[in-house]
């Protein structure tokens, strides 16, 4: 029986990306910058973790099983745009728009209450652990286990 989506497969893939891309530029744009680091960032990056996390939970039923059997192409793809990345960033920074500004968030000059810093944190390790349990991930290991889902 196939599964009942409430989007696009296409847009089910894009809409966490477009907001968690949205989210970035409002950390950075919208607030005021402090010597600690823009004010907006850690409203922003709590935005992002919550809400993109909970759009990749809502849209789960419109990702697709990953196949593994051209892994070695995807390893290569991988390096080669890791290396394209990284000379692209070195090469648009000597652009005034692309260079960096220099004062980066730090929590602990930014928060002055220890529950709000600790907060932040949590966040933060949430924010990052939930890349671990991404779509393909996931499938992924669903597949391992044996349920199979058509499609």
């Amino acid at each position: 029986m196939p599964r009942k989506s409430i989007i696009r497969d296409d847009l089910a893939y894009m809409l966490p990306m477009g907001v968690f891309l949205l989210l970035i530029a409002a950390g950075g744009f919208l607030g005021t910058d402090t010597p600690a680091g823009n004010t907006a960032y850690p409203w922003a990056y709590a935005a992002r973790a919550i809400i993109v996390a909970a759009l990749l939970i809502v849209l789960w039923p419109a990702y697709t099983k990953i196949r593994w059997n051209h892994w070695w192409l995807g390893l290569i793809v991988g390096v080669i745009g890791i290396f394209q990345w990284v000379g692209m960033q070195l090469f648009l920074q000597q652009f005034e728009f692309f260079k960096p500004k220099g004062i980066a968030f730090n929590p602990d000059e930014f928060f002055s209450a220890p529950a709000a810093w600790w907060a932040f944190v949590v966040i933060r390790i949430f924010g990052a652990s939930r890349k671990s349990f991404s779509p393909p991930f996931r499938a992924s290991q669903k597949e391992r286990r044996g349920t199979r889902e058509t499609r």
